[in-house]
């Protein structure tokens, strides 16, 4: 397994305005940086429990104390949210994102995503991550890559691609990824495998991690194994498992969708992944959406959130959007042998050990940003994991990540632990619900408010908005 280089988390702060309500958060004293959640029910995602009637004491944006509701005092001038009976979970972070638009923000927020990862900068993404940082924007805390790096000939051509045909320009990209500023690193399907290693290689070397879409060339059914001897990090889609080792891709039968991936080369992926200690980003909810769009896309454009997309997303839909393929009945084949294959895959993942990340690819075509969240801890618990095991993938696990790719950026002493769980010392990014997610996921949509680093919204705020 790849280690990175050591420093500081980067955590982007997005600042949310603290508005008061009915059963809200409600000033004791007037004083910045202080909020305690008071009688509620915490789900620290340490392990599969729920502790009643607790206090969660924030202090400048960090966990503080966490206990049972009396042994907790409330310091002078906290702002206190009255919360018995509701329920407190880490925040979301969703792995896979395209963010196109300020006006998606929100929606993230509105469904419990604290933390978004854009794989794929933009000068437009970079300038929402600066204006969130700065407090000019309230949203998530947003992670981004820079360009996509691919080879030649690249998959997606133009200004958000670079091409490198050299292990010196290979090196050479990433190194620029690394004096740019960005968070992480993402490479493309047509990259030969030495290529990608001295990709990964210098990424490495300061500290950016490798999400990777597998290498199709020379040999498909090899990009698996070869990007895992190349050290990435993460693999951005199940369905990139699909689409090399599988045998999606190369095998015609498959394809066309006439015969299932078989068993033996699912174990086996499985087997490799575990061995090198790389994390699966399912994305299970692309699949799913495609699949509902091949059957229902004018529902979805119905979708009353619809209409609040920035219109270049709408077009984007309306254009991209899988109903719109000229071999679209041997494409719908296809992709129920695909989703059959990536949700056995995906269980037998978790089986193994496998970590697992939260990622959806919104805002593509049906995925509505923060929403699309929600979709994929669902398709997460109907593959067969627990509503445990889908929220990990979201939370704790993310966390776990979080700390692995530390990049230093000057000092940061007292700086928080990255999100993830509800313990003291942890980035205070949290969703206050109404119904307890652990008996089921779809409880997320009964949120009640959230908080990123400690700064706290109501739900009703993020809708006027």
């Amino acid at each position: 397994m790849s280690r990175f280089a050591a420093g500081a988390v980067v955590l982007l702060l997005g600042v949310v305005a603290a508005r008061c309500g009915p059963g809200e958060a409600q000033p004791v004293r007037e004083a910045a940086g202080r909020l305690a959640f008071v009688g509620v029910h915490v789900v620290p995602m340490t392990s599969d429990v729920v502790l009643r009637s607790h206090t969660v004491l924030i202090e400048e944006g960090r966990i503080a104390r966490v206990g049972p509701q009396d042994s907790v005092s409330l310091p002078a001038g906290a702002r206190v949210v009255r919360a018995a009976g509701r329920y407190l979970v880490p925040g979301l972070v969703d792995f896979h994102v395209h963010l196109r638009a300020e006006s998606e923000l929100d929606s993230y927020l509105r469904h419990g995503v604290t933390t978004v990862a854009a794989l794929r900068g933009t000068e437009t993404v970079l300038g929402i991550r600066e204006r969130v940082r700065s407090g000019a924007l309230a949203g998530p805390r947003i992670l981004t890559a820079g360009p996509l790096i691919d080879g030649e000939p690249p998959i997606w051509p133009g200004a958000g691609t670079r091409v490198v045909t050299t292990v010196e320009e290979a090196r050479a990209a990433a190194e620029e990824h690394c004096r740019a500023g960005y968070e992480l690193l993402k490479v493309y399907n047509n990259l030969q495998p030495d290529l990608l290693a001295g990709i990964v290689d210098r990424a490495h070397g300061c500290g950016l991690p490798v999400f990777a879409h597998l290498p199709r060339t020379p040999i498909r059914r090899a990009g698996l194994t070869r990007a895992l001897a190349a050290g990435v990090d993460a693999i951005a889609h199940g369905e990139e498992i699909y689409f090399t080792h599988l045998g999606g891709g190369s095998d015609p039968e498959i394809d066309q969708g006439r015969k299932p991936v078989a068993d033996a080369d699912i174990d086996s992926a499985v087997a490799a992944i575990r061995e090198a200690g790389a994390y699966v980003i399912p994305t299970l909810s692309f699949i799913a959406m495609t699949a509902r769009m091949l059957e229902d896309a004018d529902g979805v454009f119905a979708d009353e959130s619809f209409p609040r997309l920035a219109p270049e997303v709408q077009q984007l839909w309306r254009s991209q959007n899988p109903a719109r393929r000229p071999d679209v009945e041997v494409f719908a084949r296809r992709e129920r042998v695909k989703r059959a294959a990536v949700m056995t895959l995906t269980a037998r993942l978790q089986a193994a050990g496998v970590p697992l990340l939260l990622g959806t690819d919104a805002s593509g075509p049906g995925l509505f940003p923060g929403r699309s969240a929600h979709l994929e801890l669902e398709e997460l618990v109907r593959a067969g994991l627990t509503p445990y095991e889908a929220l990990s993938a979201g939370t704790r696990t993310a966390g776990r990540f979080l700390e692995r790719f530390r990049r230093t950026r000057g000092p940061e002493s007292g700086a928080a632990s990255p999100p993830g769980t509800i313990e003291p010392g942890r980035a205070a990014d949290l969703i206050l619900l109404r119904e307890n997610p652990l008996e089921d996921v779809r409880h997320l949509e009964t949120i009640e408010g959230v908080a990123v680093a400690g700064r706290w919204t109501p739900v009703g705020t993020l809708e006027q908005r």
